[in-house]
Protein backbone atom coordinates (compact mmCIF):
# COMPACT_ATOMS: atom_id res chain seq x y z
CA UNK A 1 0.00 0.00 0.00
CA UNK A 2 1.23 3.47 -0.78
CA UNK A 3 0.87 6.63 1.28
CA UNK A 4 -1.88 9.07 0.43
CA UNK A 5 -0.56 11.76 -1.90
CA UNK A 6 -2.21 14.91 -0.52
CA UNK A 7 -0.63 17.12 -3.17
CA UNK A 8 -2.03 14.96 -5.96
CA UNK A 9 -5.41 14.88 -4.20
CA UNK A 10 -5.40 18.67 -4.17
CA UNK A 11 -4.33 19.16 -7.77
CA UNK A 12 -6.83 16.61 -9.07
CA UNK A 13 -9.37 19.42 -8.66
CA UNK A 14 -10.33 22.00 -11.24
CA UNK A 15 -9.03 25.51 -10.50
CA UNK A 16 -10.70 28.56 -12.00
CA UNK A 17 -10.81 32.32 -11.59
CA UNK A 18 -13.98 34.30 -10.99
CA UNK A 19 -13.63 38.04 -11.56
CA UNK A 20 -15.66 40.94 -10.18
CA UNK A 21 -15.40 44.26 -8.32
CA UNK A 22 -14.62 44.14 -4.58
CA UNK A 23 -18.16 45.07 -3.52
CA UNK A 24 -19.49 42.06 -5.43
CA UNK A 25 -17.07 39.82 -3.56
CA UNK A 26 -18.45 41.14 -0.29
CA UNK A 27 -21.92 40.07 -1.42
CA UNK A 28 -20.55 36.68 -2.48
CA UNK A 29 -18.86 36.22 0.89
CA UNK A 30 -22.01 37.26 2.75
CA UNK A 31 -24.28 34.85 0.87
CA UNK A 32 -21.69 32.14 0.06
CA UNK A 33 -22.42 32.24 -3.65
CA UNK A 34 -21.21 33.73 -6.92
CA UNK A 35 -23.29 34.52 -9.98
CA UNK A 36 -22.71 34.11 -13.71
CA UNK A 37 -24.42 35.50 -16.78
CA UNK A 38 -26.83 33.37 -18.79
CA UNK A 39 -24.31 33.15 -21.65
CA UNK A 40 -22.14 30.89 -19.49
CA UNK A 41 -24.88 28.28 -19.07
CA UNK A 42 -23.00 25.40 -20.75
CA UNK A 43 -19.83 26.00 -18.75
CA UNK A 44 -21.84 26.53 -15.56
CA UNK A 45 -23.36 23.07 -15.98
CA UNK A 46 -19.86 21.58 -16.00
CA UNK A 47 -18.94 22.95 -12.56
CA UNK A 48 -18.54 20.20 -9.95
CA UNK A 49 -18.50 20.10 -6.18
CA UNK A 50 -14.94 20.39 -4.95
CA UNK A 51 -13.88 22.77 -7.73
CA UNK A 52 -11.84 25.70 -6.43
CA UNK A 53 -12.31 29.27 -7.62
CA UNK A 54 -9.85 32.08 -7.01
CA UNK A 55 -11.69 35.25 -6.04
CA UNK A 56 -10.24 37.94 -8.30
CA UNK A 57 -11.11 41.51 -7.35
CA UNK A 58 -10.81 44.08 -10.16
CA UNK A 59 -9.65 47.71 -10.30
CA UNK A 60 -13.23 48.90 -10.85
CA UNK A 61 -15.51 49.73 -7.95
CA UNK A 62 -18.66 51.74 -7.32
CA UNK A 63 -17.45 52.59 -3.82
CA UNK A 64 -13.69 52.39 -3.53
CA UNK A 65 -11.14 54.58 -5.31
CA UNK A 66 -8.44 52.78 -7.27
CA UNK A 67 -8.61 49.27 -5.78
CA UNK A 68 -5.75 47.00 -6.81
CA UNK A 69 -6.26 43.93 -8.96
CA UNK A 70 -5.80 41.13 -6.46
CA UNK A 71 -6.84 37.68 -5.24
CA UNK A 72 -8.86 38.24 -2.07
CA UNK A 73 -9.49 34.57 -1.32
CA UNK A 74 -10.58 31.19 -2.60
CA UNK A 75 -13.97 29.50 -2.66
CA UNK A 76 -14.78 25.79 -2.71
CA UNK A 77 -17.87 24.80 -4.69
CA UNK A 78 -20.36 22.86 -2.61
CA UNK A 79 -24.10 22.39 -2.92
CA UNK A 80 -26.55 22.43 -5.79
CA UNK A 81 -26.26 24.80 -8.75
CA UNK A 82 -29.36 26.94 -8.89
CA UNK A 83 -30.96 29.72 -10.90
CA UNK A 84 -32.16 32.85 -9.13
CA UNK A 85 -34.86 35.30 -10.14
CA UNK A 86 -34.19 38.06 -7.62
CA UNK A 87 -31.64 40.88 -7.31
CA UNK A 88 -28.60 40.16 -5.15
CA UNK A 89 -25.62 42.25 -6.27
CA UNK A 90 -25.76 46.04 -6.11
CA UNK A 91 -25.62 46.41 -9.91
CA UNK A 92 -28.76 44.28 -10.09
CA UNK A 93 -30.45 46.32 -7.36
CA UNK A 94 -29.66 49.57 -9.18
CA UNK A 95 -30.75 48.37 -12.62
CA UNK A 96 -33.58 46.11 -11.38
CA UNK A 97 -32.24 43.42 -13.72
CA UNK A 98 -31.26 39.84 -12.94
CA UNK A 99 -27.77 40.15 -14.45
CA UNK A 100 -26.18 37.06 -12.89
CA UNK A 101 -28.90 34.38 -12.59
CA UNK A 102 -26.62 31.31 -12.57
CA UNK A 103 -25.57 30.76 -8.97
CA UNK A 104 -22.43 28.88 -7.91
CA UNK A 105 -22.71 27.94 -4.21
CA UNK A 106 -19.64 27.90 -1.98
CA UNK A 107 -19.24 25.43 0.88
CA UNK A 108 -16.12 27.17 2.19
CA UNK A 109 -14.50 30.57 1.70
CA UNK A 110 -10.90 31.27 2.69
CA UNK A 111 -9.62 34.88 2.79
CA UNK A 112 -6.13 36.37 2.80
CA UNK A 113 -7.25 39.37 4.87
CA UNK A 114 -9.09 39.56 8.17
CA UNK A 115 -12.73 40.54 7.85
CA UNK A 116 -15.27 41.15 10.58
CA UNK A 117 -17.51 38.21 11.48
CA UNK A 118 -20.07 37.80 8.71
CA UNK A 119 -23.13 38.38 10.93
CA UNK A 120 -21.91 41.87 11.89
CA UNK A 121 -22.17 43.47 8.45
CA UNK A 122 -24.49 43.66 5.47
CA UNK A 123 -23.82 43.21 1.78
CA UNK A 124 -23.33 46.47 -0.17
CA UNK A 125 -26.56 48.12 -1.29
CA UNK A 126 -27.80 51.62 -2.12
CA UNK A 127 -27.81 52.78 1.52
CA UNK A 128 -24.54 51.65 3.11
CA UNK A 129 -21.70 53.04 0.99
CA UNK A 130 -19.61 54.14 3.99
CA UNK A 131 -19.72 50.66 5.52
CA UNK A 132 -18.90 49.14 2.12
CA UNK A 133 -15.78 51.31 1.79
CA UNK A 134 -14.48 50.12 5.18
CA UNK A 135 -15.22 46.49 4.35
CA UNK A 136 -13.48 46.73 0.97
CA UNK A 137 -10.46 48.32 2.63
CA UNK A 138 -10.24 45.36 5.04
CA UNK A 139 -10.84 42.82 2.28
CA UNK A 140 -7.99 44.19 0.15
CA UNK A 141 -5.51 44.80 2.99
CA UNK A 142 -3.60 41.50 2.66
CA UNK A 143 -4.94 40.35 -0.70
CA UNK A 144 -2.37 38.99 -3.18
CA UNK A 145 -1.81 41.45 -6.07
CA UNK A 146 -2.07 39.83 -9.48
CA UNK A 147 1.01 41.84 -10.50
CA UNK A 148 3.10 39.82 -8.01
CA UNK A 149 2.68 36.48 -9.79
CA UNK A 150 5.81 35.07 -11.43
CA UNK A 151 3.74 34.05 -14.43
CA UNK A 152 1.20 36.49 -15.80
CA UNK A 153 -2.09 35.94 -14.06
CA UNK A 154 -5.22 35.83 -16.27
CA UNK A 155 -7.51 38.77 -15.48
CA UNK A 156 -9.56 39.22 -18.64
CA UNK A 157 -13.15 38.02 -18.80
CA UNK A 158 -15.48 36.84 -16.04
CA UNK A 159 -13.69 33.54 -15.45
CA UNK A 160 -10.96 31.27 -16.76
CA UNK A 161 -8.98 28.18 -15.86
CA UNK A 162 -5.93 28.69 -13.63
CA UNK A 163 -2.74 26.68 -14.09
CA UNK A 164 -1.13 24.59 -11.34
CA UNK A 165 1.98 26.80 -11.42
CA UNK A 166 -0.13 29.83 -10.61
CA UNK A 167 -1.85 28.00 -7.77
CA UNK A 168 1.52 27.05 -6.29
CA UNK A 169 2.67 30.63 -6.72
CA UNK A 170 -0.40 31.96 -4.92
CA UNK A 171 0.01 29.66 -1.91
CA UNK A 172 3.72 30.50 -1.69
CA UNK A 173 2.85 34.16 -1.13
CA UNK A 174 0.26 33.90 1.66
CA UNK A 175 -1.91 31.46 3.57
CA UNK A 176 -5.67 31.91 3.27
CA UNK A 177 -7.70 31.41 6.43
CA UNK A 178 -11.12 29.77 6.58
CA UNK A 179 -13.57 32.66 6.98
CA UNK A 180 -16.96 31.02 6.61
CA UNK A 181 -18.52 27.69 5.74
CA UNK A 182 -21.94 26.64 4.67
CA UNK A 183 -23.14 23.13 4.05
CA UNK A 184 -26.49 22.42 2.51
CA UNK A 185 -29.05 20.33 4.33
CA UNK A 186 -29.41 16.66 3.32
CA UNK A 187 -30.96 16.40 -0.12
CA UNK A 188 -34.69 16.03 -0.57
CA UNK A 189 -36.51 13.95 -3.15
CA UNK A 190 -36.78 16.96 -5.42
CA UNK A 191 -33.08 17.71 -5.33
CA UNK A 192 -30.26 16.26 -7.37
CA UNK A 193 -28.04 13.65 -5.75
CA UNK A 194 -24.27 14.08 -5.74
CA UNK A 195 -22.99 12.55 -8.96
CA UNK A 196 -21.18 9.22 -8.95
CA UNK A 197 -17.79 9.59 -10.63
CA UNK A 198 -15.42 6.83 -11.63
CA UNK A 199 -12.26 6.64 -9.54
CA UNK A 200 -9.02 4.70 -9.92
CA UNK A 201 -7.23 5.65 -6.71
CA UNK A 202 -7.82 6.94 -3.20
CA UNK A 203 -6.74 10.48 -4.03
CA UNK A 204 -9.57 10.80 -6.53
CA UNK A 205 -12.11 10.07 -3.78
CA UNK A 206 -11.15 13.42 -2.22
CA UNK A 207 -11.53 15.26 -5.51
CA UNK A 208 -15.24 15.99 -5.23
CA UNK A 209 -15.68 16.57 -1.50
CA UNK A 210 -16.44 20.27 -0.96
CA UNK A 211 -13.72 21.08 1.56
CA UNK A 212 -10.03 21.95 1.78
CA UNK A 213 -9.81 21.27 5.51
CA UNK A 214 -7.56 18.29 4.89
CA UNK A 215 -4.89 20.84 3.82
CA UNK A 216 -4.87 22.54 7.24
CA UNK A 217 -1.31 23.45 8.14
CA UNK A 218 -0.12 22.93 4.59
CA UNK A 219 -1.82 25.31 2.15
CA UNK A 220 -4.63 26.76 4.25
CA UNK A 221 -5.35 27.61 7.87
CA UNK A 222 -8.57 26.32 9.37
CA UNK A 223 -9.92 28.16 12.37
CA UNK A 224 -12.83 26.54 14.16
CA UNK A 225 -16.16 28.10 13.23
CA UNK A 226 -19.06 27.64 15.60
CA UNK A 227 -21.89 27.67 13.13
CA UNK A 228 -25.20 25.86 13.28
CA UNK A 229 -25.02 25.32 9.52
CA UNK A 230 -21.87 23.22 9.75
CA UNK A 231 -21.92 19.73 11.18
CA UNK A 232 -19.37 17.79 13.19
CA UNK A 233 -20.37 14.47 11.65
CA UNK A 234 -20.04 15.78 8.12
CA UNK A 235 -16.56 17.17 8.75
CA UNK A 236 -15.45 13.87 10.24
CA UNK A 237 -16.80 11.85 7.34
CA UNK A 238 -15.02 14.01 4.78
CA UNK A 239 -11.75 14.41 6.65
CA UNK A 240 -11.54 10.66 7.15
CA UNK A 241 -10.91 10.34 3.44
CA UNK A 242 -7.75 12.40 3.78
CA UNK A 243 -6.27 10.14 6.47
CA UNK A 244 -3.49 7.85 5.31
CA UNK A 245 -4.91 4.69 6.93
CA UNK A 246 -8.33 5.28 5.41
CA UNK A 247 -6.76 5.91 2.00
CA UNK A 248 -4.65 2.76 2.16
CA UNK A 249 -7.67 0.57 2.95
CA UNK A 250 -9.72 2.28 0.25
CA UNK A 251 -6.95 1.74 -2.30
CA UNK A 252 -6.91 -1.98 -1.50
CA UNK A 253 -10.66 -2.12 -2.09
CA UNK A 254 -10.37 -0.24 -5.39
CA UNK A 255 -7.58 -2.50 -6.62
CA UNK A 256 -9.42 -5.67 -5.56
CA UNK A 257 -12.68 -4.84 -7.32
CA UNK A 258 -11.06 -3.42 -10.45
CA UNK A 259 -9.04 -6.63 -10.78
CA UNK A 260 -12.33 -8.56 -10.63
CA UNK A 261 -13.71 -6.52 -13.51
CA UNK A 262 -15.83 -4.03 -11.55
CA UNK A 263 -16.13 -0.32 -12.24
CA UNK A 264 -15.33 1.70 -9.13
CA UNK A 265 -17.29 4.85 -8.30
CA UNK A 266 -17.48 7.44 -5.55
CA UNK A 267 -19.48 10.53 -4.68
CA UNK A 268 -19.58 13.09 -1.90
CA UNK A 269 -21.11 10.55 0.48
CA UNK A 270 -20.06 7.11 -0.74
CA UNK A 271 -16.50 5.89 -0.22
CA UNK A 272 -16.79 3.26 -2.94
CA UNK A 273 -19.42 1.65 -5.15
CA UNK A 274 -18.10 -1.34 -7.10
CA UNK A 275 -20.42 -2.15 -9.99
CA UNK A 276 -20.65 -4.85 -12.65
CA UNK A 277 -23.48 -5.91 -14.91
CA UNK A 278 -24.64 -8.60 -12.49
CA UNK A 279 -23.89 -7.23 -9.03
CA UNK A 280 -22.76 -4.26 -6.95
CA UNK A 281 -20.96 -3.73 -3.66
CA UNK A 282 -21.31 -0.63 -1.49
CA UNK A 283 -18.17 -0.19 0.61
CA UNK A 284 -17.74 2.04 3.66
CA UNK A 285 -14.12 2.33 4.83
CA UNK A 286 -13.21 2.95 8.47
CA UNK A 287 -9.81 3.27 10.12
CA UNK A 288 -9.85 1.11 13.28
CA UNK A 289 -6.24 1.16 14.42
CA UNK A 290 -7.00 2.78 17.80
CA UNK A 291 -9.26 0.05 19.27
CA UNK A 292 -12.34 1.97 18.20
CA UNK A 293 -13.86 -0.79 16.11
CA UNK A 294 -17.33 -0.82 17.65
CA UNK A 295 -17.80 2.95 17.49
CA UNK A 296 -16.65 3.00 13.87
CA UNK A 297 -18.83 0.00 13.00
CA UNK A 298 -21.93 1.67 14.46
CA UNK A 299 -21.36 4.74 12.33
CA UNK A 300 -20.66 2.65 9.25
CA UNK A 301 -23.88 0.64 9.54
CA UNK A 302 -25.98 3.82 9.53
CA UNK A 303 -24.03 5.23 6.61
CA UNK A 304 -24.30 2.05 4.55
CA UNK A 305 -28.07 1.83 5.05
CA UNK A 306 -28.57 5.51 4.25
CA UNK A 307 -26.31 5.54 1.20
CA UNK A 308 -27.85 2.36 -0.18
CA UNK A 309 -31.37 3.75 0.14
CA UNK A 310 -30.76 7.26 -1.14
CA UNK A 311 -27.63 7.37 -3.29
CA UNK A 312 -27.29 3.90 -4.81
CA UNK A 313 -30.98 3.09 -5.22
CA UNK A 314 -31.69 6.35 -7.00
CA UNK A 315 -28.49 6.09 -9.04
CA UNK A 316 -29.58 2.68 -10.33
CA UNK A 317 -33.12 3.93 -10.96
CA UNK A 318 -31.64 6.61 -13.19
CA UNK A 319 -29.85 3.87 -15.13
CA UNK A 320 -32.94 1.64 -15.23
CA UNK A 321 -30.82 -0.93 -13.46
CA UNK A 322 -31.84 -3.34 -10.70
CA UNK A 323 -28.62 -5.02 -9.57
CA UNK A 324 -28.49 -6.41 -6.01
CA UNK A 325 -26.31 -4.34 -3.67
CA UNK A 326 -24.16 -6.02 -1.02
CA UNK A 327 -22.91 -3.84 1.83
CA UNK A 328 -19.32 -4.05 3.06
CA UNK A 329 -17.60 -2.48 6.06
CA UNK A 330 -13.89 -2.51 5.27
CA UNK A 331 -11.60 -1.79 8.22
CA UNK A 332 -7.89 -1.62 8.95
CA UNK A 333 -7.34 -5.08 10.46
CA UNK A 334 -9.06 -8.11 12.00
CA UNK A 335 -10.99 -6.73 15.01
CA UNK A 336 -11.14 -10.14 16.74
CA UNK A 337 -14.78 -9.47 17.57
CA UNK A 338 -16.62 -12.64 16.58
CA UNK A 339 -19.97 -11.76 18.17
CA UNK A 340 -20.04 -8.31 16.63
CA UNK A 341 -19.12 -9.77 13.26
CA UNK A 342 -22.17 -12.06 13.54
CA UNK A 343 -24.26 -9.02 14.42
CA UNK A 344 -23.06 -7.22 11.27
CA UNK A 345 -23.78 -10.30 9.17
CA UNK A 346 -27.31 -10.38 10.58
CA UNK A 347 -27.76 -6.89 9.08
CA UNK A 348 -26.42 -8.14 5.73
CA UNK A 349 -23.18 -6.22 6.21
CA UNK A 350 -19.93 -8.02 5.35
CA UNK A 351 -16.82 -7.26 7.41
CA UNK A 352 -13.50 -7.19 5.53
CA UNK A 353 -9.92 -5.92 5.92
CA UNK A 354 -6.78 -5.82 3.74
CA UNK A 355 -4.44 -8.78 3.60
CA UNK A 356 -1.59 -7.81 1.33
CA UNK A 357 -3.13 -7.10 -2.06
CA UNK A 358 -6.15 -9.28 -1.21
CA UNK A 359 -8.90 -8.95 1.38
CA UNK A 360 -9.96 -11.12 4.30
CA UNK A 361 -13.57 -11.60 5.34
CA UNK A 362 -14.88 -11.96 8.88
CA UNK A 363 -17.89 -14.22 9.34
CA UNK A 364 -19.97 -15.18 6.32
CA UNK A 365 -18.48 -14.20 2.95
CA UNK A 366 -21.80 -14.18 1.07
CA UNK A 367 -21.47 -12.81 -2.47
CA UNK A 368 -17.77 -12.10 -1.82
CA UNK A 369 -16.97 -15.80 -1.63
CA UNK A 370 -16.98 -16.37 -5.39
CA UNK A 371 -14.90 -13.24 -6.03
CA UNK A 372 -12.28 -14.33 -3.54
CA UNK A 373 -11.94 -17.74 -5.19
CA UNK A 374 -11.32 -16.31 -8.66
Amino acid sequence: MTALDIKRAFFDRNFFRFTGPPENWLTAIKYMTWGLEEKYLSRWNEINEGDVFLMHSTTDSLFYKRPISSIVGIGVVGGILRNKNNFLWIQEIKSQKNIWPLLVPFSEIYLFSELQEVSTWEAPDLTNSEEAVKLIQNLLKDAVPTSSFLERFPVMGSWSRVRDKQINDLFSKATPVLYNEFYTKPFTVAETLPKFLKINNAEESIRYVPTLKFLDGDKVKVRKIVNERSTFDRDNAILERAEENHANVLQTAIDFFKKKGFDTWSNQHVDLLAESEESAFLIEVKSTINSNFRNQARRAVGQLLEYEYFDVRRYFEGQSKDAPVDKILMITDDPMEGDYTKFLNSLNVHLTWPKGTHISVGGEAGQLAQLMQN
